[in-house]
């Protein structure tokens, strides 16, 4: 179920940051009296998606003013449009995961883009700043999907989506566990899980999306271990592993190879569900990019997203 309302309100600003690019050249400042320092560009990035407008917004939760972007096509011909709740890596801001990642494209969307603490988001066994001021983005992201499907008319609420790249993808895992019902799916890119989850309430549709030559990764069980911030990190395969069993999948994937892009699903899950790999051969610690002959993440998040809307 999606989270109950914000307990404290959001501080919606009125300046448009960066209204995308229109005709290559930003059409706003981020500038002007009012603003938050919160809520600006030192913290939240300068938003630059060539056909996408973006406004800043500020959440309180607790004793914290968290911020985010609400980024929008600025042609929308339909609606209802999807929601997409979509986590920078650690050291990154918003505004550049929105940039790299791919996902603001030519599809339609509700794209909302929090700031983690310190750049950085409280996913377990790890996080730096989030982790040692003990933050709690768990509840900060459950609020902020509660507070964007109440100011949003044009949000559709069975079609929320996360994904996170990095530490955006492990705090991904982490809501994926903490809080299975409030998404319809989820996708963790570059990033293995450091929450230890032992069950979830509900089925998650999951996507883990990685590359061979990710320097952080080890993709193999058998491949030599890595640490980070001092502890052990799971494989890639492990945690796809683990998470077909979370969610009651059949045994064998069916796999299809594109390209560099070796695609593998596990189905027969509960509640009509799939977990999904899909491995890079090459690549490094960014979001895949494609080519001519192989598919990007983006449109391999997308389309594994679009065969779960209405399902939260």
């Amino acid at each position: 179920m999606i989270a109950s309302a914000v307990v404290a309100a959001a501080l919606a600003l009125s300046a448009v940051l960066g209204a995308g690019l229109v005709h290559g050249r930003a059409a706003a400042s981020d500038r002007g009296p009012g603003v938050d320092p919160a809520a600006s560009s030192a913290t939240l990035g300068l938003f630059a998606v060539p056909g996408w407008t973006a406004t800043r917004h500020l959440l309180t939760v607790g004793s914290m003013r968290r911020p985010y972007l609400v980024a929008r096509p600025l042609r929308v011909t339909a609606a209802p449009l999807p929601v997409l709740v979509l986590l920078h890596g650690r050291g990154m801001k918003p505004a550049v995961v929105a940039k790299r990642s791919g996902m603001l494209g030519d599809r339609p969307a509700i794209v909302v883009l929090p700031a983690g603490y310190g750049r950085s988001w409280n996913a377990g066994e790890c996080c730096a700043a989030a982790r040692a001021k003990g933050v709690d983005d768990v509840t900060f992201l459950s609020r902020l999907v509660a507070r964007v499907l109440r100011d949003e008319p044009a949000a559709d609420r069975r079609a929320v989506y996360l994904a996170g790249l990095s530490n955006g993808g492990r705090m991904a895992y982490r809501m994926a566990c903490q809080r299975p019902g409030l998404f319809a799916a989820v996708a963790a890119v570059e990033a293995v899980s450091v929450y230890p989850c032992s069950a979830v309430g509900v089925p998650v549709p999951l996507l883990v999306v990685a590359s061979t030559k990710d320097p952080l990764l080890r993709i193999a069980p058998e491949a030599p271990a890595k640490r980070m911030e001092g502890h052990l990190e799971p494989s890639v395969r492990g945690v796809v592993a683990s998470w077909s069993t979370l969610d009651g999948c059949s045994a064998a994937p069916t796999t299809v190879q594109v390209g560099a892009l070796t695609q593998a699903r596990w189905t027969g899950c509960r509640g009509g569900v799939t977990v999904g790999l899909d491995v890079y051969a090459g690549g490094g610690h960014v979001w895949p990019a494609g080519s001519a002959d192989t598919p990007s993440a983006a449109s391999q998040v997308w389309a594994f997203f679009q065969r779960f809307a209405g399902t939260a």
